[in-house]
């Protein structure tokens, strides 16, 4: 399931639900109103919009229930949620963030863009079940440290978490075992690819640890961008890097 969307962001929910989809089963949404244009146009996707210009407390009984109903293995938390630069997330959304984390505990999870906003002021809650994603900034504001091995190391050990650190060399950490990976190229800063790789973790998580789960969907969202790269040269969409998303994995697989 994922969760997110806005009056103001709805391509992040779509990202991260296509990617999901080309890895998992059944792909549910929870999303507000505004987003259902966009919604209707992608048949992956399964459910209804909430009313309101976003996600807030209000929702929160009702995104707890369809997660049971649709026995859902994994959620995505955060593409979209916010209102835009000037606005930024509403309290109101917070809340409801912090809700689902601590209401959906025995649920793989993985929080991403406007959810770590969210859920940095509430890190006790955190667990060996969730995923964070942040880049390089985002982990600064999370830790008020830099994005060095040591200090995601740290972090994941300290608050139990996996940490998902997306830079020039990805680092993946349960606070036990540190990976790090290689694949992407500049090109991957336009916005968009960090819901595509929020989206495939979660695809994997549904029938995977969830650990390496984060290790192959952080590799095949490089790879795919990197074939993308290859053809286009670094002036590319997230359009671009979902559609060889196919490629990446059937070329790891086959590796």
């Amino acid at each position: 399931m994922v969760i997110g969307g806005s009056s103001f962001f709805r391509g992040a929910l779509e990202y991260a639900g296509k990617a999901a989809a080309k890895i998992s089963d059944l792909v549910y949404h929870c999303s507000p109103e505004p987003c259902s244009g966009a919604v209707e146009k992608i048949p992956d996707f399964l459910g209804t919009c909430f009313q309101g210009g976003c996600l807030t407390t209000g929702h929160l009984q009702e995104i707890i229930k369809r997660a049971g109903q649709y026995r859902c293995n994994a959620v995505v938390i955060g593409p979209g949620l916010g209102l835009g630069p000037e606005i930024g997330i509403n309290e109101e959304t917070k809340k409801l963030v912090v809700g689902l984390v601590r209401e959906l505990k025995d649920m793989k999870m993985v929080i991403d863009a406007d959810g770590l906003t969210a859920i940095s002021e509430d890190l006790n809650l955190l667990r060996e079940n969730v995923v964070l994603t942040p880049h390089r900034g985002e982990f600064r504001r999370l830790s008020n440290q830099d994005p060095t091995a040591e200090n995601v190391t740290h972090f994941a050990e300290k608050y139990g978490c996996i940490m998902v650190v997306k830079g020039p060399v990805d680092i993946v950490s349960n606070g036990k075992e540190t990976r790090f990976n290689f694949t992407g190229n500049p090109g991957m800063a336009t916005g968009g690819t960090g819901d595509i790789l929020s989206g495939a973790i979660a695809g994997f998580a549904a029938s995977n640890d969830l650990f390496e789960a984060s290790c192959a969907a952080i590799f095949v969202n490089g790879l795919a961008g990197d074939f993308v790269e290859r053809e286009k040269g670094y002036y590319f969409t997230s359009t671009d890097v979902l559609e060889k998303l196919s490629e990446a994995i059937k070329w790891a697989e086959d590796f």
